[in-house]
């Protein structure tokens, strides 16, 4: 197979892009982090989670993908007010994935985002609390499925 679409790379840049346009991060990182954010803030970190070829929309000679990346959104459990952590974070989330519904498709170069799941995962966040180096946050992480048209070409 030879890649002949949106290169992965080319989709996380495009979502890194949108999450900074929005203004409700402190900061936006490319990877999971491994050392605690400096920022009282909601930081948002965004990493490709899998990468899964799909039958739905493959012909026979390109493949579909589903990219889907992992956008955490976290906040520090020593931010003041406690009451407004997790609105704030709720806000934040909210804002970043009502512009992924909205129309995400990197101009076109992505079908679109899996919202409803027909590819397997839906369009989602989950809370929880996390442990980034010795400290914790409080985050939601989204997931976010993207279908790629013609992410390889089959080649005999």
């Amino acid at each position: 197979m030879t890649n002949v679409g949106l290169t992965f790379s080319t989709l996380l840049d495009g979502v890194v892009s949108d999450a900074l346009s929005l203004g409700v991060f402190d900061k936006v990182n490319t990877h999971e982090p491994k050392a605690a954010p400096i920022s009282r803030g909601v930081v948002c970190s965004i990493w490709i989670d899998s990468i899964q070829p799909t039958s739905q929309g493959s012909s026979l000679n390109n493949v579909t993908a589903v990219v889907v990346l992992k956008a955490r959104c976290t906040s520090s459990m020593l931010s003041e007010p406690q009451d407004a952590i997790d609105t704030n974070i709720t806000n934040a989330v909210d804002v970043f994935m009502g512009a992924i519904v909205g129309g995400f498709t990197l101009n076109g170069a992505l079908r679109n985002v899996d919202i409803f799941g027909q590819h397997g995962q839906s369009l989602g966040a989950d809370a929880g609390y996390i442990n980034i180096d010795g400290k914790i946050f409080r985050g939601l992480t989204i997931t976010i499925p993207c279908v790629v048209n013609d992410a390889w070409t089959e080649v005999a």
